[in-house]
């Protein structure tokens, strides 16, 4: 069935049916509603023009030649590792950051309020 004939629920299906009996994943970044919504959008694949199936013919092949699919929603479980790891050590450093901001503004304001006194 051709992406324009498919429901959100139908795409999503079909796309989480293609990882599993293939034992691909899902990159742990993508947002699966927000692709299958984008591909229903533009009635084609994300990464092809031309097109007409979402996973597209070449995303097998891919995931084992290169670890993942040309839009890199399709992995390897190497791949999800990797990509789970690079994911989680972002989110460490961003929340180092925003603690790191949240003592600065602490500081800051118990600073001002002895100066104060």
């Amino acid at each position: 069935m051709q992406i324009k004939d498919k429901t959100l629920h139908d795409l999503k299906f079909d796309i989480l049916e293609f990882g599993f009996n293939h034992g691909l994943f899902i990159h742990p970044d993508k947002d699966l509603d927000r692709f299958c919504e984008g591909t229903l959008i533009v009635g084609h694949c994300i990464c092809k023009d031309n097109e007409l199936y979402c996973p597209c013919n070449e995303a097998l092949e891919l995931c084992q030649k290169d670890g993942h699919c040309t839009c890199r929603l399709f992995i390897t479980r190497e791949w999800y590792l990797l990509e789970l790891n690079k994911s989680r050590e972002f989110r460490k450093k961003k929340a180092e950051q925003a603690n790191n901001e949240a003592l600065r503004r602490l500081a800051k304001k118990q600073f001002l309020l002895v100066k104060e006194r």
